[in-house]
């Protein structure tokens, strides 16, 4: 029962991780692997949001990092201003 689609690995995780990964399995009614794999699936998926989000910024903002820094500098000197 070989599926061309996938690969079999083996994997070594901390077993806290892996106590948190059954958990979290339970709780959704998957397997391991399903909860696995949803969750390497969600990651890429957020690296996608973040980086079309930093594509609509411009070149001057490098990272979602920068943009929190840059929006924290920005609220400090709006809130200067008011106390003025």
């Amino acid at each position: 029962m070989s599926d061309e689609r996938y690969t079999r690995i083996t994997l070594r995780i901390p077993k806290d991780l892996h106590q948190r990964l059954t958990q979290s399995a339970e709780e959704t009614s998957k397997s391991m692997n399903a909860e696995i794999i949803a969750r390497l699936e969600a990651s890429f998926g957020a690296e996608e949001k973040e980086a079309k989000l930093l594509e609509n910024f411009g070149p001057k903002v490098t990272s979602i990092e920068q943009l929190a820094a840059d929006m924290a500098a920005l609220r400090r000197l709006v809130e200067e201003k008011l106390e003025k």
